[in-house]
């Protein structure tokens, strides 16, 4: 999700992953315009997915404590499924 990565520290953040366990990776340097493209390019598709009243999963009970959080640009997937 966009809000995993941290630019300024160039790291991402890996949550349950292989063993359930969470972790940081190094995101490099040369990565970071490729990455940052991505994200915009993404954040369209949500602007657009928003206008029709749907956006990314939330995890666990999130979407129904914060019910416009699908919204928010930190919660878009950098990898969004073509399909569901």
């Amino acid at each position: 999700r966009v809000k995993d990565v941290d630019f300024d520290n160039g790291c991402i953040s890996v949550h349950d992953g292989k063993g359930g366990k969470s972790r940081n990776s190094l995101l490099p340097t040369r990565l970071i315009p490729a990455t940052k493209q991505l994200i915009d390019r993404v954040l369209v598709i949500q602007q657009e997915d928003n206008a029709q009243g749907v956006g990314p999963s939330l995890p666990f009970a999130l979407d129904r404590k914060y019910p416009s959080a699908y919204r928010q640009p930190a919660w878009m997937f950098i990898f969004p499924s073509r399909t569901l």
